[in-house]
């Protein structure tokens, strides 16, 4: 089983008594609306052959109106079932995208960008969400409906006539596989594209003052047309096979109808098929027309969603370079910290940003390291913290490879004032009290005088 398909499964069976339940609002819809034809084929023969009063036509109208109101209220529970699975499943997935982005090292944030991640979260999510919602319910409700009316038309109408009519459906399986197996690579290539065109964006917004500052305006909006344009042609691309579904399906469509008239039509005319069962067929035909629709669509949804997981997948499984050892323990912290000869690059192709580094730092000393832009100052204060992993053996705290520290408690010893100053969409008071903890108002305070901000603040 291909990842993807596993992670859809997954996650759609955490919601299996949901769907189940679902089913049978679906199935009963279909039910009320398979009976209805019947019905109005059994009221024009009566008629016709004037077995039919006034009062009995009363009581076929009572039964299609019950049926409209069973397959109302069957309706209202399967939509409230299914698409409601899907709007948790969107919820879950979106969480659990994020709880594991958190998880991630400093590096995985080097090599994606914020925007491309973004798309992860927005579109791919909402793709699987369709497969959940839409998706499950066109898929189920097309089966049914197919059943139910060939069903019907087999078994109240007559077998031959209905074989003819549902001869042309044996093609659709071959074009929806055509069709799909384009449309999964072609929707790929769009979610890569949206991604470039997110990242543009973000890039754009967040340093709009850069942006503005040198008068750079004109050639980021060029850039943006580019690469607007290029998300543009990626999605016509795909839109090719998107569009050629319903045509197909139309096309097929019309065949049956076709075959329908003509060859149902010489049946009445012949004596070997009465009228009203000539117009029950007609309808479960044109209901016919809806699963057609409904697995073209499906298969649009499954490979749009088929293309999300799998890139949802391919972030999953991506592990965090920086975590706890097995064996971590968690010593009192003393403060002695050696570095012996320290080196060590971003990246295996590339050069080293520290090269033959050695400190002894004893509690309590003050050590002040100067250097030019590029010299590895922010590289080392990140590898001190383990924002990135430093080779083993070459970092200790209190004679402790760092590499050996809980991140927790390693990271809680280190006071850490970052180069690039950053601030949540919160209030002064809940950034500086950032921690999960509650803290009081003087140590809010305190914390604001320790920093130098409390002038500023107050």
């Amino acid at each position: 089983m291909k990842p993807e398909t596993k992670l859809i499964l997954q996650t759609l069976g955490r919601y299996k008594g949901r769907y189940a339940l679902g089913a049978l609002g679906l199935a009963g819809s279909d039910v009320g609306q398979l009976v209805t034809p019947y019905l109005v084929g059994q009221v024009i023969d009566r008629l016709s052959a004037h077995h039919l009063d006034a009062h009995g036509v009363e009581l076929y109208a009572l039964g299609i109106l019950a049926c409209a109101v069973f397959t109302a209220l069957s309706r209202l529970l399967w939509r409230q079932c299914v698409f409601g699975a899907g709007r948790f499943i969107e919820c879950d997935l979106r969480e659990r995208l994020y709880d594991h982005l958190k998880t991630l090292s400093a590096s995985f944030f080097l090599d994606n960008k914020i925007g491309a991640l973004m798309a992860h979260a927005t579109n791919d999510v909402s793709a699987i969400r369709g497969v959940a919602g839409e998706g499950v319910m066109s898929g189920v409700d097309g089966l049914f409906m197919f059943i139910g009316s060939a069903g019907m038309m087999l078994g109240t109408v007559d077998w031959r006539l209905a074989l003819a009519a549902l001869a042309p459906m044996v093609f659709l399986p071959f074009a929806s596989y055509g069709i799909g197996r384009r449309l999964h690579s072609s929707y790929r290539l769009v979610q890569d594209a949206f991604s470039v065109l997110s990242d543009r964006v973000q890039e754009n917004i967040a340093g709009i003052r850069v942006v503005k500052g040198f008068v750079r305006e004109t050639q980021q909006i060029a850039h943006f047309g580019e690469t607007n344009e290029a998300y543009r042609r990626a999605y016509a691309h795909m839109a090719r096979y998107d569009r050629a579904m319903d045509p197909t399906v139309s096309l097929l469509s019309g065949a049956s109808f076709a075959i329908a008239l003509g060859v149902g039509g010489h049946m009445v005319l012949a004596g070997q098929l009465t009228l009203g069962q000539y117009v029950a067929f007609n309808s479960f035909l044109a209901m016919l027309t809806w699963p057609m629709l409904a697995w073209g669509w499906v298969i649009n949804i499954l490979q749009r969603g088929s293309a999300s997981a799998a890139r949802l997948q391919a972030l999953f499984d991506v592990r965090p370079e920086v975590a706890d050892a097995p064996d971590a323990q968690a010593p009192e912290v003393k403060g002695h910290l050696s570095l012996r000869g320290l080196t060590f690059a971003y990246g295996p192709e590339l050069p080293n940003a520290l090269e033959n580094i050695s400190i002894e730092a004893e509690p309590g000393r003050v050590i002040g390291i100067l250097g030019t832009t590029g010299s590895g100052k922010t590289t080392l204060a990140n590898l001190l913290a383990r924002l990135f992993n430093p080779p083993s053996g070459q970092v200790l705290l209190d004679g402790v490879d760092v590499l050996d520290w809980p991140l927790q408690q390693l990271r809680r010893a280190i006071a850490y004032v970052p180069q690039d100053s950053f601030l949540f969409s919160r209030t002064i008071r809940e950034n500086i009290a950032l921690e999960p903890e509650p803290h009081t108002e003087d140590e809010i305070l305190e914390s604001s005088r320790l920093a130098q901000l409390d002038g500023d603040v107050q």
